[in-house]
């Protein structure tokens, strides 16, 4: 393996199939592809038929060839950053940001340390999600010592009101991580972030960041937020390819999404809304091509 981040899954474990060219991991049951930023996959259905069966994955997701139209499909990056191009409001809301806090470059075993807090309290924004345990945050940290990660944190004179986990890999930066602290928000502790970060990353080292996929299992309000700043969405199409068992169950419920969306009384928690909707979104980009 060449680059650092599969050099890193590597080293701690992560297990890797290789198929179509590429190499895949478990996301959430699933396989996606292992890499820091989203690509343009092509695999046979005998490879992706053969990979199922060889890791039992749910289902592999990645997207293929761009589509002729805008779909419910996308990833973003930022490829440039002038601060002069964006809107009057998000200047002053940027400077607002950058005088309340300081944002500056953290080492991962001070963050492991002291930024539990922090971390937990970001978890009362989230409907259907709990917050890992002490002694699992710290390992979650100490476990990207030795990988291509770099972390940020935002300060309101000493106290840590959020952070942020980079991913750099050659010319890309992924957006892996970031918490914030919710009574902070309103006061613009994320532009004060984002403006250091994307100054730092895209404007002063040329590369380009980027915030992955569209998210499924939650709404898409940091993408839409992320916009402001000048990054751009590219579309593709969404592909999925299920084991049997699962591809009959979804077809079978899927003409009912509505109605169970609808139906709180089942506490679906986030795992079947996010697969319908992936499901819709698959059907969609299929039509789009």
């Amino acid at each position: 393996m060449s680059n650092k981040y599969l050099e890193w899954l590597q080293r701690k474990g992560v297990k890797l199939f290789s198929r179509g060219g590429i190499y895949w991991r478990f996301y959430r049951g699933a396989l996606v592809p292992a890499t820091i930023c989203p690509i343009l996959v092509e695999i046979s259905s005998a490879e992706a038929q053969s990979l199922l069966r060889e890791s039992g994955a749910f289902f592999l997701q990645y997207s293929s060839m761009p589509v002729k139209v805008p779909t419910e499909w996308w990833y973003i990056v930022c490829d440039s950053y002038d601060t002069d191009k964006l809107s009057s409001k998000m200047r002053n809301q940027i400077k607002r940001g950058r005088k309340g806090y300081a944002v500056a470059r953290i080492d991962c075993r001070w963050l492991a340390k002291h930024g539990y807090q922090c971390y937990v309290s970001a978890f009362t924004r989230y409907a259907h999600a709990r917050p890992l345990t002490a002694q699992e945050f710290q390992a979650e940290l100490m476990a990207t010592v030795d990988g291509p990660f770099e972390h940020w944190g935002i300060f309101q004179g000493d106290q840590l009101v959020g952070y942020g986990q980079f991913i750099v890999e050659d010319r890309d930066v992924l957006i892996d991580v970031v918490k914030f602290a919710p009574p902070h928000l309103r006061h613009y502790c994320a532009y004060a972030l984002y403006d250091t970060v994307l100054r730092h990353y895209v404007g002063e080292a040329g590369l380009t960041v980027n915030d992955g996929n569209r998210p499924l299992a939650h709404d898409t309000r940091m993408h839409e937020h992320l916009l402001k700043y000048g990054f751009k969405k590219l579309y593709g199409a969404l592909n999925v390819v299920y084991q049997p068992w699962l591809k009959w169950g979804v077809s079978v419920v899927f003409p009912f999404r509505r109605a169970l969306m609808k139906a709180p009384s089942l506490r679906l928690g986030a795992t079947l809304p996010a697969l319908l909707l992936q499901e819709e979104i698959r059907r969609q980009c299929r039509t789009a091509r």
